[in-house]
This record gives C-alpha cells, sequence and structure tokens, in this order.
C-alpha cells in the first residue's frame, strides 16, 4: 500500500513539467486520484459524498493512511488559482505525507501540530512559483488515542462528533499572505462528521473508528 504511493509521488515529479505545461492532462490526472467514496484503513471505514460538477475538479480530496493506527487527508478547494489549482493539488497529493511524518518523527509527540505543517506548505507554494488563493482544510485522526484535529485554511465547515457540533474557524486561504495563521481543533472522538464547503463545492466526509 505505502510502495505504491511513493512510485506514484515519483512518477508525478518526473512529469512535472509536461502538466505543467498542459492544464487539461494535470486536470484528467488528478480526478484519476481521487480517492475511493468507501475505504478502509488504520482501523477506520470512511465514506464522503461530494457536491460537484463532474467535468471540472472543484474540491479535491485526499486520505492516506501514515501507519495502522493513525490516517491524514486534506481538502483543497482548486477554482480560485486558475490551472494552478490544480497543480497545487497534485504537489500536495506528492508532499502532504512525507511532511506529516516528517513533523512526527522530529517531535517525538503523539499528534501533530497542523498549524505549522500549513506554513510549511505555503512556503512549498511560494517555492514552487504557483500564485493564487488555495483554501486548504487539513485533518488527522489517531484511531488509537481516538483523536482528531482539524485546520482550516479559507474553507468552511462544521464538525460532528454526536456530542458536539462545532464551526471551524475558516481563516484565510494560502497563498493570501506571507505567513498563516491558523487555528487548531482537537477533539477526542470515535466518529464523525465533517461538512467542508467552498467556492468549488461541498463535501462531506464521515469516520467511524473500530
Amino acid at each position: 500500500m505505502f510502495s505504491s504511493r511513493v512510485e506514484e509521488e515519483e512518477r508525478l515529479f518526473e512529469d512535472w513539467d509536461a502538466l505543467v505545461s498542459n492544464p487539461i492532462a494535470a486536470s484528467r490526472l488528478l480526478q484519476e486520484l481521487q480517492p475511493p467514496v468507501q475505504q478502509e484503513m488504520s482501523h477506520c471505514r470512511i465514506h464522503y459524498r461530494q457536491l460537484v460538477s463532474a467535468d471540472k475538479p472543484g474540491l479535491v480530496l485526499d486520505i492516506a493512511p501514515l501507519s495502522e493506527n493513525d490516517l491524514a487527508f486534506y481538502c483543497l478547494d482548486v477554482t480560485r488559482a486558475g490551472d494552478n489549482g490544480v497543480l497545487a493539488a497534485l504537489l500536495l497529493r506528492a508532499l502532504f505525507n512525507g511532511l506529516l511524518q516528517e513533523q512526527l518523527a522530529h517531535q517525538g509527540q503523539r499528534l501533530p501540530e497542523m498549524g505549522s505543517l500549513l506554513k510549511q506548505v505555503n512556503q512549498l507554494l511560494r517555492q514552487a512559483n504557483l500564485p493564487g488563493q488555495f483554501p486548504l482544510l487539513v485533518g488527522y485522526y489517531h484511531s488509537g488515542l481516538k483523536n482528531l484535529i482539524l485546520v482550516s485554511a479559507g474553507l468552511n465547515g462544521t464538525l460532528n462528533t454526536g456530542e458536539h457540533q462545532i464551526q471551524i474557524s475558516n481563516g484565510v486561504p494560502l497563498g493570501t499572505l506571507g505567513d498563516a495563521y491558523l487555528n487548531q481543533i482537537s477533539q477526542r472522538c470515535t466518529s464523525w462528521q465533517c461538512q467542508i464547503w467552498g467556492a468549488g463545492g461541498r463535501l462531506r466526509l464521515m469516520l467511524s473508528a473500530e
């Protein structure tokens, strides 16, 4: 499972220049990489529903396991940066998990600091010369600790854990400011639903731990 993801990332970097010069191919690749609507990973069942135009990317979701016990996901609105939105989504696809695993390894702590991760992503978008606005919500869930962490930079969201309904502070999109100032939500829960919406559409992500 993990090795196939690494191969996919290597292939993406090899094709990067071709993707930059061919937005239609980049958009097609992005649609092919969308995760299955239902899947199981890291002792969790995950399901999502999306309301977007079928012929062009809007909200792009990616979910991937980090280990047997934890997973990460993000949702990016690609509609506010022209062709750069799709390229930013492909860049995130290739780099996000590696950045998060690196942070977890260096911290020696059990839960990541997602705000500092988003600041890294903001810097990478600048280094890749991708101007524009990139509304992004990122999340991390540890099935052993039953702990969910969410941060939004420019996307609206609500979190429902059964016991609580929480409005997610949307903040400003990445790419808007030189630095990102973000509010992190941390909740203990065995199951949850997160509704996410922005200019690119609306998405509902549901998870239940085994």
